[in-house]
């Protein structure tokens, strides 16, 4: 028992209700994840092989691959990560030939007697669960998201502590989610995260598949579990057909996030050598009295054009000496070579170059959507934009967008847009260049959105 003076007795209730459920909140993830661990054992059980089969071909069919006898259906699979999102479809949301039920309704079926309540609450959810298309309306990082059911408009709070780290606001997802305790949770098919542009397309073409076949199902809640596998394939071919321009620096140069790597033979040296270069400025300074040791932060500007200071534009890259080492990062290969050149030239010998690392913006930022050249406004100009012609808008301009319904239905999905770029931009450290903070809260205050 705790003592009446342990700091840990005297824990607000709030504080204390926050433990719990957060153990809680794990035991029940941790019970989750065993339990479609051994659905999908009971799917892959060999006596369910003629329903692999079929899940497999009909997979394909929606694809446009057609599968002939003795060839083997694995083959098609374009990589490991498409194989192993069929099999989340497949043990989850397909509907056996045999028994006209899915996997997880099976399972309880046969395990009735040996579920715990929680597993049996999960399985019941199931029932009605279905892939569904969603819109993230909030994102709580590290904890979960709320998010919007674009057919039913039903709100649903996701405890998932993954890809709240990924998601944004206006992101559009599609996706399965189970409830249980209270909680809502992913249903063990990863989802597929969508470009926001693409919703109103794939919202109308969703749509105009139920229309017509309405009179085959009850509710369009039915025909989304029946036909998730055509679903899912349509939102892939829509995936697969969407382009834009690559991402670009304020230069034109094609997006790439290069690292450079210096080991520093005389930090000192460089120090003194660095600071009254009109290169260069620096940023922050902490070297805990020892210069034998220090840690700065120089940011590498270009010259100021006329009417303009130093500060006011987009720097170019930002280096990081810590010790003996130095860590220089900006965004094209281009600048990198620059920069390179740059350095050597400038310290000769007191910098000895280790590697360059470049990174695919696709792998680092899978979300990035960049802003296209009729997105772009700077909290300063935006008034401009309000009164020129966005190609997004079908040629109207904001204002005048916002006076037609059909124009301020658009007006309000590209905001949207915007807004969701911005997060991004500012989760992922990118405000700068070509990536201004779109004011998207000024523009619907002037519009009365």
């Amino acid at each position: 028992m705790f003592s009446r003076h342990d700091p840990k007795s005297e824990m607000g209730t709030a504080e204390k209700s926050a433990l719990i459920i957060s153990y809680d909140l794990a035991k029940c993830k941790d019970i989750l994840l065993d339990l479609h661990l051994r659905i999908s054992d009971c799917a892959t059980m060999d006596k369910f092989y003629e329903e692999y089969e079929l899940a497999l071909y009909e997979y394909f069919e929606w694809r446009d691959i057609f599968i002939e006898d003795g060839e083997m259906p694995d083959e098609f699979f374009r990589d490991e990560e498409e194989f192993e999102r069929f099999m989340s479809w497949y043990s989850l949301y397909f509907i056996t030939d045999g028994q006209n039920k899915t996997f997880p309704a099976l399972y309880r079926q046969q395990h009735r007697c040996q579920l715990s309540p929680f597993e049996e609450e999960i399985l019941k959810s199931y029932a009605g669960s279905y892939i569904g298309l969603y819109e993230v309306q909030q994102v709580e990082p590290g904890k979960g998201f709320e998010v919007k059911d674009l057919f039913t408009a039903r709100l649903c709070r996701v405890q998932d502590s993954s890809y709240s780290r990924i998601l944004c606001k206006w992101d559009v997802i599609y996706a399965g989610f189970v409830s249980g305790r209270g909680l809502s949770f992913m249903s063990g098919f990863d989802p597929v995260i969508i470009p926001p542009r693409l919703k109103g397309n794939l919202e109308k073409s969703v749509l105009e598949m139920f229309q017509a076949e309405r009179e085959d199902y009850e509710t369009l809640e039915e025909f989304l579990r029946i036909h998730s596998a055509g679903i899912g394939a349509m939102i892939e071919k829509a995936l697969d057909n969407f382009s834009e321009e690559p991402l670009r620096n304020s230069e034109g140069d094609l997006l790439c996030l290069a690292t450079l790597h210096y080991r520093i033979s005389d930090p000192a040296a460089f120090i003194s050598k660095i600071n009254p270069s009109p290169l260069f400025s620096r940023a922050s300074s902490v070297t805990g009295g020892k210069i034998s040791s220090p840690r700065e932060t120089y940011t590498w500007i270009r010259q100021a054009r006329e009417g303009l200071k130093i500060y006011d534009t987009p720097p170019l890259g930002i280096l990081k000496l810590e010790k003996n080492r130095l860590r220089a990062e900006c965004n094209s290969k281009e600048r990198a070579k620059r920069l390179k050149n740059l350095l050597e030239e400038m310290f000769g010998s007191l910098v000895q170059h280790r590697t360059t690392i470049y990174e695919d913006p696709e792998v680092r930022m899978p979300l990035w959507d960049g802003l296209r050249a009729d997105h772009s406004a700077s909290e300063a100009g935006y008034e401009n934009w309000l009164d020129e012609e966005v190609p997004a808008l079908g040629g109207m301009t904001p204002r005048e967008a916002a006076l037609a319904p059909d124009g301020r239905e658009r007006l309000t999905d590209l905001l949207k847009e915007l807004e969701n770029e911005n997060e991004k931009v500012l989760r992922l450290g990118l405000k700068n260049d070509g990536h201004p903070v779109f004011p998207v809260d000024k523009i619907r205050k002037e519009l009365g959105l």
